[in-house]
């Protein structure tokens, strides 16, 4: 919801204002809403978090990272250099 009217909403609060004021606004308006104006928005979150959870189900299942941090190890040469 913020994502797609956060522009929208900066404009109502005014200029200079902080992000915690677009903030404050954007849950008031969400608040506001009823819960069929916000399925959508919340169908979108599901969706979402479905394939967030299968990707990282699928990056676990394939080591979950280990080899980014083996590889950090690797390509750490700038020690040599000092030395």
């Amino acid at each position: 919801f913020m994502k797609e009217n956060q522009e929208a909403i900066r404009k109502e609060v005014g200029p200079g204002k902080t992000a915690s004021a677009v903030g404050a606004l954007g849950g008031q308006k969400w608040k506001a809403m009823t819960a069929a104006q916000k399925k959508p928005y919340e169908d979108k979150v599901a969706k979402m978090k479905a394939e967030w959870t299968k990707a990282m189900e699928a990056w676990k299942k394939n080591g979950g990272g280990a080899n980014a941090e083996a590889g950090d190890e690797e390509d750490d040469d700038d020690n040599e250099e000092e030395q």
